[in-house]
């Protein structure tokens, strides 16, 4: 959150990467990145990798673990916190 900061004060690019990180790490990843206005862009490998470890969270966030129109859907993480976890 403080390079964040940073960032927007030298009006720099943001974006988030979460590469490695299956299921309830994505999700706080995810979280960060759709309540940060200057963050547009999230990469997230682990669902290709190991899609078994984001089996359990598949019901409760569907569009955050199928990738659709290269998409992920963040409606789910409105939650207090980072994300509805």
């Amino acid at each position: 959150m403080l390079l964040n900061a940073a960032a927007q004060e030298f009006k720099m690019y943001m974006s988030a990467q979460d590469l490695t990180c299956p299921g309830a790490a994505l999700i706080h990843s995810a979280g960060i990145a759709a309540h940060v206005s200057q963050i547009d862009t999230l990469e997230s490998n682990a669902r290709e990798y190991v899609p078994a470890a984001n089996r359990p969270w598949l019901k409760n966030f569907p569009g955050l673990f199928e990738v659709r129109d290269g998409k992920l859907r963040t409606e789910n993480l409105a939650g207090p916190g980072l994300s509805a976890v």
